[in-house]
C-alpha cells in the first residue's frame, strides 16, 4: 500500500451506513436486558460476526446460531430472559425456524417461546399504514422504529412533495405515520413512505387539518363503555376514558354528554373517517401555556392584584392571574394574629407584593402587610400625651396591665397607675376583657411604648376601687334616692342634750373618755401616712 499509494493519495472512507449502526446499538440493548442472547446469521457474515462480538461484551451467555441444529447447544434455564437478534441479510424463515426449535426445547413452559416471539414481532406488508418513532433524521433520509425486526427508512423523496430538509421536519422520538413500500430492500431494511400518507389525507380537507395536530371542538354525543363519542364534520371521534381528565381515569362519563370539549387527534383512520382524540392533553397544554404567560409577567418586588381563593392555618392562597401565590400568616399583618381569617376573607380582592419566585418548584411568596401602614407610624399623632383613650385589657402581668388601643398597638398601665389605693396585684383592680379609659402619660413610637394611667382619671375623694367603663356607665344611669329619704335616715340630736351644761364631774368624765379617742385618731393618721408612703 505504501509503495502503490503515496502519502498524499491515501483516502479512508466510512462505508458503515447508519442503519447498520442502529442495528448494532439495538442488539447491544437487547443483550444487556437478557440472560441469554441468540445471534442468528451466517458465520461468514461480517455483520453477524460484529453483532455477536458486541452482544458477547455485555451478555456472557451469547450464542451464534447459523441453523436450527445449533439450538441444541444452548442452555436455557426456566426463568431466563432470552434475547434474539439477527444480521440484516438473515432470511425470515431461518429466524422462525430457530425460534420454533427453541420453543420445542422448552415445551414445558405454559406459553411457548415461539408464541412470545410472534407477539413481539410486528407483521407488515406492502401498502400497510403504521405508526413509528423517528430514530434519526439526516439530510437524505429518516430512520423509523416500526416495532419490526428491522427498522424502516424513508428517503427524502418519500417524505413530502416539497424539497424540505428532513432534519427540520423530524427529530428523534417524534411519532410519524408511514406506509410500507417494501418489506426488505435487499439490505434488510423496510422501505417506507410518508408522502403517500399525506396524499391520502390531502384528499380529505377535514382529516388533513386534524392530522396536522390542530385543536378542534366537538360536542359529546354519547357515553359508551370505553369513553365518549362525537361527530366532527362527518368524522367519528372517540375519546377514551383515559384521555378525558388531566389527572386520573374518568369513571362517570355520562355527565359529559352534551358538553363541548377541545380535543386533538392522536390516531387517525383516514379510510374509514374515524379517529381517536385526547382532551386531557389539550387541557394540560393550555394550562401550561397560561402558567408560562402568568410567570413571565411576574417579578420580585412587583405589586399585583389578586383574589383570595383559600385559607389555611399557615396562610392564604391568592390567585394573581392564573397562578396561585401564598401569603404566609407572618406576612398578613404587622401584629400577631391567631389565624388568617382574622384579617382576610375568601373571595376578597387584595393588593399584594411579590416577595420571591421559585419557578422550578412553582412557588410564589406574597406579602400583604408590606402594603399596609404600620400601626406605630402614626401613634404619636393618634394618641398624644394628656389625651384620654379607651381600650380593652388584653394581658395582665405582675407589673401592670396591657391595654389594646387598636390592632397592633398596646399601651401599658403600670401597677402604680392602676388605682389610687394600694393593691397587692393588678387583678385586684382590673381583669382581662375589661374595657377601660386611661390618660396617656407618654408615647415612644420608635420603642413601640405607650404609658397609660387609670389612676389619673380617678377622683381622690371617690371610692378608690377601679370600675370598668361599662359598670361606670350603668352606675351613672341608676336613679338617685330622694332627698327626703336621705334626711330621714339621719336622726336629729335632741335639743335638750345640746343645751344642757355639763357639771365639773361630767366634764372630767368627758375628758377621760375623749383622750383615748384622740390617741386612736393620731394612730389612724399615722397609718394613712404610711399607706401613702408605700404607694
Amino acid at each position: 500500500m505504501e509503495a502503490r499509494f503515496p502519502q498524499n493519495e491515501k483516502h479512508v472512507f466510512d462505508t458503515i451506513c447508519d442503519a447498520t449502526t442502529q442495528r448494532q446499538e439495538e442488539a447491544v440493548r437487547i443483550a444487556r436486558a437478557a440472560d441469554v442472547t441468540v445471534v442468528i446469521g451466517g458465520r461468514q457474515s461480517s455483520n453477524t460476526a460484529k453483532l455477536f462480538a458486541l452482544c458477547r461484551e455485555v451478555c456472557e451467555r451469547t450464542y451464534a446460531v447459523e441453523t436450527s441444529k445449533d439450538v441444541s447447544a444452548i442452555r436455557i434455564n426456566q426463568n431466563d430472559v432470552i434475547g434474539v437478534t439477527a444480521g440484516a441479510s438473515t432470511p425470515e424463515w431461518l429466524i422462525k425456524e430457530v425460534v420454533d426449535r427453541m420453543s420445542e426445547n422448552n415445551a414445558a413452559e405454559n406459553v411457548s417461546f415461539a408464541e412470545e416471539m410472534d407477539k413481539a414481532m410486528v407483521k407488515i406488508r406492502p401498502g400497510q399504514v403504521i405508526k413509528g418513532k423517528v430514530i434519526y433524521a439526516k439530510e437524505d433520509e429518516v430512520s423509523v422504529d416500526i416495532g419490526y425486526k428491522a427498522d424502516g427508512l424513508i428517503s427524502k423523496e418519500e417524505l413530502t412533495s416539497t424539497d424540505e430538509d428532513p432534519t427540520a421536519l423530524f427529530h428523534e422520538g417524534d411519532e410519524i405515520e408511514v406506509e410500507v413500500l417494501k418489506v426488505n430492500d435487499g439490505n434488510g431494511n423496510v422501505v417506507l413512505s410518508r408522502k403517500k400518507v399525506l396524499a391520502r389525507l390531502a384528499a380529505d380537507e377535514t382529516l388533513l387539518a386534524i392530522s396536522n395536530g390542530e385543536v378542534f371542538e366537538v360536542t359529546i354525543k354519547e357515553a359508551v363503555k370505553g369513553g365518549l363519542t362525537a361527530d366532527y364534520d362527518g368524522v367519528r371521534v372517540f375519546i377514551p376514558r383515559s384521555q378525558i381528565r388531566v389527572n386520573g381515569y374518568a369513571h362517570d362519563v355520562d355527565r359529559y354528554v352534551g358538553q363541548t370539549m377541545r380535543v386533538r387527534a392522536i390516531d387517525i383512520d383516514a379510510k374509514h373517517r374515524k379517529l381517536v382524540a385526547t382532551h386531557s392533553a389539550v387541557v394540560a397544554e393550555e394550562r401550561e401555556a397560561a402558567l408560562e404567560e402568568a410567570w413571565s409577567k411576574l417579578e420580585e418586588g412587583a405589586t399585583v392584584k389578586g383574589i383570595v381563593r383559600r385559607l389555611t392555618d399557615f396562610g392564604a392562597f391568592v390567585d394573581i392571574g392564573g397562578v396561585d401565590g401564598l401569603i404566609h400568616i407572618g406576612d398578613i399583618a404587622w401584629y400577631r394574629i391567631n389565624k388568617p381569617s382574622d384579617v382576610l376573607k375568601v373571595k376578597q380582592e387584595v393588593e399584594v407584593v411579590v416577595l420571591s419566585l421559585d419557578r422550578e418548584h412553582e412557588r410564589i411568596s406574597l406579602g400583604y402587610k408590606q402594603l399596609q401602614p404600620k400601626p406605630w407610624d402614626h401613634a404619636e399623632e393618634k394618641y398624644p400625651v394628656d389625651s384620654i383613650v379607651r381600650g380593652t385589657v388584653v394581658r395582665i402581668t405582675t407589673f401592670g396591665a396591657f391595654v389594646a388601643l387598636e390592632p397592633g398597638v398596646d399601651g401599658l398601665v403600670h401597677i402604680s397607675e392602676v388605682s389610687n389605693k394600694f393593691i397587692a396585684k393588678v387583678e385586684d383592680a382590673v381583669k382581662v376583657g375589661d374595657e377601660i379609659e386611661a390618660l396617656v402619660l407618654d408615647v415612644d413610637a420608635n420603642a413601640k411604648r405607650i404609658s397609660l394611667s387609670i389612676k389619673a382619671l380617678l377622683n381622690p375623694e371617690e371610692a378608690t376601687e377601679v370600675v370598668p367603663v361599662e359598670a361606670a356607665e350603668e352606675e351613672a344611669e341608676a336613679p338617685e334616692a330622694p332627698a327626703e329619704e336621705a334626711e330621714a335616715e339621719a336622726p336629729e340630736a335632741p335639743a335638750e342634750e345640746a343645751e344642757t351644761p355639763e357639771t365639773p364631774a361630767e366634764e372630767a368624765e368627758t375628758e377621760a373618755i375623749e383622750t383615748p379617742d384622740e390617741e386612736a385618731a393620731e394612730e389612724a393618721a399615722e397609718e394613712l401616712a404610711e399607706e401613702k408612703t408605700e404607694e
